[in-house]
């Protein structure tokens, strides 16, 4: 049985991490997957906290009118978890290239999680989608293929300049704000900003489903 008096761990994502997987070069219903390779949620994703509230309480009231189900939060160990409220990030602008984890590079408009290395590398149509670099390689690619960015040096691929920016700091934030993303196939909308998230540029978003009537309670509440 759930706790209903406690906090919630909420998602923490990268706001180019879910403009990239709602812009990919092929079709994506589910958005930014938060699952592993098993399906089965990533935990590690729900590093931000909501806590116990006003507003967490008429949350869990609104996802049961809405959903006719008491599932809003789930129990992992200590701690509550809830996929509906989004903590989004903008430290990091979207790039031609972007970094996903230590020396891995995917190209614009691809998810690492779809890729497939062979020595390290992956080309498709003669374009360079995603690269190791700092490892060595059995035989390097022909070196067209890595473009401005890259170079073959050492026995190992090797980044050689400053990726191209697809989308600046403010402009993924105008996109969202505007548009929302979809998130393991739900769509999210931008709810609010706390006044200290507002100084370090990060803003919650909330399942667009459970928006209209969550903002139609606080608005009340502020009359």
């Amino acid at each position: 049985m759930q706790n209903q008096n406690k906090s919630v761990k909420i998602l923490s994502i990268e706001a180019k991490d879910l403009y990239n997987s709602n812009h990919l070069h092929y079709d994506n219903p589910t958005g930014y997957s938060i699952r592993k390779r098993d399906g089965s949620l990533n935990i590690k994703l729900f590093i931000n906290t909501m806590d116990y509230s006003l507003d967490l309480i008429k949350l869990k009231e609104v996802y049961e009118k809405v959903y006719r189900r008491n599932d809003f939060s789930f129990n992992n160990g200590s701690h509550s978890y809830t996929q509906h409220v989004i903590n989004v990030k903008f430290s990091y602008a979207q790039r031609e290239y972007n970094k996903v984890g230590k020396d891995r590079y995917v190209l614009n408009g691809y998810q690492w999680r779809d890729i497939e290395l062979k020595d390290h590398i992956c080309i498709k149509d003669n374009k360079l989608i995603a690269i190791e670099t700092n490892i060595p390689v059995e035989k390097a690619c022909d070196i067209s293929v890595l473009g401005k960015y890259f170079e073959f040096s050492e026995g190992m691929y090797k980044v050689t300049d400053s990726f191209e920016t697809i989308k600046t700091k403010s402009e993924l934030r105008e996109d969202l704000y505007e548009n929302g993303f979809v998130c393991d196939g739900i769509k999210y909308i931008r709810w609010k900003r706390s006044s200290g998230s507002s100084r370090v540029g990060k803003c919650l978003f909330i399942n667009e489903t459970l928006y209209k009537r969550i903002h139609k309670w606080e608005t009340k509440q502020l009359q």
